[in-house]
């Protein structure tokens, strides 16, 4: 197979990884909400790396250039389904923050995956969130 045919099996783990991270990160929003209350705004940026997860293990486990942003892209319309109050302008930030990740494993043309590179795409996806937001 060559580096961008996309199997079907591929395919149907990023839409599994992007439903199941989706949910979770429609109850994460719960988490920050509590904490945000509780020791006020400063609690986005500390819980906010959760929501970058879904692009990284996606990509680690695909190893395909467009799995990281697919998957962030997806979590993000599950979201919006499932009636997240963020309506549709969460679609671009799952853009942005798949995007950043993207460009870490664009960067190693999507060869390495190893630790430090999987790390380096969630700074990534932290630095294109936070210039977007």
């Amino acid at each position: 197979m060559n580096q961008y045919g996309w199997t079907l099996r591929e395919i149907l783990i990023i839409a599994v990884l992007g439903a199941v991270f989706g949910v979770l990160y429609l109850a994460w929003v719960q988490v920050w909400l509590i904490a945000q209350a509780i020791f006020g705004p400063v609690t986005m940026d500390v819980v906010m790396g959760f929501w970058f997860i879904v692009s990284i293990i996606a990509a680690a486990i695909i190893r395909k250039p467009g799995a990281a942003l697919l998957s962030e892209l997806l979590a993000a319309l599950v979201q919006v389904l499932l009636g997240s109050p963020a309506g549709l302008l969460l679609l671009v930030t799952g853009l942005v923050q798949g995007a950043g990740a993207e460009a870490v494993f664009a960067a190693t043309r999507w060869r390495n995956y190893r630790l430090p590179v999987l790390m380096a795409a969630g700074v990534g996806a932290a630095i294109f969130s936070f210039i977007y937001t």
